[in-house]
């Protein structure tokens, strides 16, 4: 008995749109598990806030209704503001021993170990460094070792988590990986960097909608 075969033509495409209609299903069950993963956790109480909230980079943009100007390519450098903090926070401190202590010794070595690490560790802590780069085609995150397309975004998410009443906030990209053909995720600290929440979601919907 003879077997039936494709021609070789018919046999390539139906091979692609087996591999397509693989694809499809198995990012829908992804993006499923990201529902499902990131729906609102149950309060103990109605006054107690929730510690952990997902919002689509769409909706928080909508949510905060400001617009920002974008222009080809953003550059986002790191943020300045902790180790000002820390500097502030020692200054504080030496004031306190200045002023409580009898024995001015306690004082000096502070002062010396403080002045010591600021001439080493300030400079480069207050340098700006390119943190994420945007454009209309990819993003590149400093601990990423490649761009990822845009065309390979799946979902992207503003994460908040709430620690003694201090919110955190997070960038989530949901992505697929060519090379491996696998689903990723990666998440950025935006309180790291020196842009709001609200301007990297704007600036998120902005180019992955292609401007």
């Amino acid at each position: 008995m003879n077997s039936f075969k494709l021609p070789v033509k018919a046999g390539s495409l139906f091979l692609i749109l087996c591999m397509d209609l693989n694809f499809e299903y198995r990012k829908r069950r992804y993006l499923e598990s990201i529902v499902d993963e990131y729906a609102p956790q149950k309060r103990k109480n109605r006054w107690q806030p929730n510690p952990l909230e997902y919002i689509l980079t769409e909706e928080y943009a909508e949510q905060n209704s400001r617009s920002f100007y974008v222009g080809d390519k953003v550059i986002v450098y790191n943020s300045i503001k902790l180790p000002i903090i820390i500097c502030v926070f020692f200054l504080i401190i030496l004031t306190f021993v200045y002023f409580t202590t009898d024995d001015r010794r306690w004082f000096y070595i502070l002062a010396g170990s403080g002045f010591v690490l600021g001439i080493i560790l300030l400079p480069n802590a207050l340098k700006s460094k390119e943190r994420l780069r945007v454009t209309k085609d990819e993003f590149w995150y400093y601990k990423k070792f490649a761009n990822i397309e845009w065309q390979y975004v799946l979902s992207s998410y503003i994460k908040i988590t709430i620690d003694d009443d201090t919110k955190y906030h997070y960038l989530v990209i949901h992505y697929y990986d060519e090379t491996k053909d696998e689903f990723q995720h990666l998440e950025i600290n935006i309180d790291e960097l020196d842009i709001s929440p609200d301007e990297i979601a704007f600036i998120v919907e902005k180019f992955k909608k292609g401007k």
